[in-house]
Order: structure tokens, then sequence, then C-alpha cells
């Protein structure tokens, strides 16, 4: 395939794969219905760790370019651990109990 095309063009066979696998999926896999609250998606949990692990990266990547006391350096540490720290308390706040959690279905039997 390198010898006929450009190099380049070896990321091109990810296309169909990804849409056969999207077409699969789509008639392949049940829907989801009737999820319980603790079954959805936490958007305020992705919300505050994707910003605070891209400043994480941003840090490991371009942290010797920066220097050590460079004001770009200092201010994403300071994100990331402000964003990690909400990200952390918002996981680890108690959520209220559904109905239909399994403890109280073994209560009611």
């Amino acid at each position: 395939m390198l010898d006929l095309l450009d190099w380049r063009w070896v990321f091109w066979i990810n296309v169909p794969v990804g849409l056969a696998g999207t077409v699969l999926g789509w008639f392949l896999l049940p829907p989801t219905k009737d999820l319980p609250d603790e079954g959805r998606f936490d958007w305020k949990g992705a919300l505050l760790i994707a910003p605070a692990l891209t400043a994480v990266v941003a840090m490991l990547n371009e942290g010797y370019a920066w220097g050590v006391t460079s004001p770009t350096l200092i201010g994403c540490a300071v994100l990331a651990l402000i964003l990690l720290t909400c990200s952390f308390a918002a996981n680890a706040a108690p959520r209220r109990p559904s109905s239909t959690s399994r403890c109280s279905a073994k209560a009611r039997s």
C-alpha cells in the first residue's frame, strides 16, 4: 500500500473502519431506555475534568520550554489544581438515593 500511495494515506484506513463500527453499533446495540439518575452521563464531571487534564498535559509538554517560574506554567498548575479539586469534590458529594436502588429493592422484599 505504501508503494502505491503516499504514507499519509495509511491514516485514511480508520475512516471506513470507524464508519463500519458506527453503522454496526447503530443496528446491533440495543437502545438504552429508562436509565436511573446514576446511569446518566456526568456532564458536570466531564466539564471539570477535561480542562483540568488539558492544563496538566500542557504543563508536562511545555513546562521545560516555559520554565518553572513562567506565569503560564504557574497559571496552568493553579487552574489544574482548582479544577481537579472541584471535580473530586463534585464526585464525592452524596447523591440522593433513588427508588430503584438495590438497597430499597431488598428492603421491600
